[in-house]
């Protein structure tokens, strides 16, 4: 059994560009929602740091004790955030993340039993290393971002590709298995062989003739798809009832007249050149000889 392995990978390759979407669906997902995670952690130093400036002389020990407590809590849930992304390309600050980050902490720690002035002095740290941590978030969205759209534009591209692949493997498989040729509606060369060969045994058989006109389309290649539907139409004009015309390949075509000797196709081959003008062409005549057999007989076809 012949396997099509064109087909196969063809169908493999559709197969791989449907698996490439949630792929790169997943991927825009988890991109995003880390950008998320990182905007919230984002937020929450830069209230936690802003939370320091309310800590002033106006309010009593409970309640200063209560915003100290938040603060510190604040500082060790973010340092694990700071671990994970401390020597990523995307940081661009004077000093490390976690080196920056534990020495506001350390300040903080001894500013918050301090005076007013301790405390500017580590919000002010803090504030720079905001202005660092938004403009690594900046970056790594830019990334992000520009990573999805190259990833959405060669996805598309390769989906479109892999359409027009399969629409030509179609349009070819169609033209190799079709009884009619698609351009000049005339037969294919694999249906007249095996026209042909039935045609000579039973020739053979009834000691009829048969006889074959071939004719060659000079510089065929360069004409247009008109020209072609033209040649199609003329030739199936020309023909009997018993007659048939096949495009043999793609400047090659082939008459097909059993029960024809070649001094009978005279007035034919003249209706031939009527048809065909102003296109340069070769016509051949070959009678089937019954002594012959049916290779011989094609390979004087062409």
């Amino acid at each position: 059994m012949n396997n099509d392995w064109s087909a196969y990978k063809i169908t493999l390759l559709l197969y791989l560009g449907v698996l490439l979407l949630p792929i790169g669906f997943y991927f825009s997902y988890s991109s995003f929602t880390e950008i998320q995670s990182d905007t919230k952690v984002l937020n929450r130093f830069t209230l936690n740091s802003a939370s320091m400036l309310t800590l002033d002389n106006s309010l009593n020990s409970s309640e200063k004790q209560k915003i100290i407590k938040k603060i510190d809590s604040e500082f060790q849930d973010l340092r694990p955030w700071m671990v994970e992304n401390d020597g990523k390309n995307f940081y661009v600050g004077t000093e490390p993340l976690l080196k920056k980050y534990d020495s506001i902490l350390n300040i903080w720690n001894k500013a918050k039993t301090s005076d007013k002035k301790m405390l500017l002095v580590c919000f002010k740290k803090a504030k720079s290393l905001v202005f660092s941590l938004n403009n690594m978030l900046k970056l790594k969205q830019n990334k992000i971002y520009n990573i999805f759209y190259t990833s959405l534009f060669l996805s598309m591209a390769f989906l479109l590709t892999l359409i027009f692949l399969t629409r030509v493997y179609i349009y070819r498989q169609l033209k190799k298995h079709a009884v009619y040729d698609l351009e000049t509606k005339l037969y294919t060369r694999d249906y007249i062989l095996t026209i042909l060969k039935e045609l000579s045994a039973q020739m053979t058989r009834s000691k009829e003739p048969l006889t074959v006109l071939y004719i060659n389309m000079e510089g065929l290649k360069e004409e247009k798809k008109k020209t072609l539907e033209h040649i199609g139409k003329s030739l199936l004009s020309l023909l009997r009832v018993s007659d048939i015309a096949c495009r043999y390949s793609d400047n090659e075509f082939l008459i097909v007249l059993p029960n024809t000797e070649t001094k009978n196709i005279e007035k034919l081959t003249s209706r031939v050149d009527q048809y065909l003008t102003n296109l340069k062409y070769t016509i051949k005549v070959i009678e089937y000889n019954r002594d012959e057999t049916y290779d011989d007989f094609i390979a004087r076809l062409v």
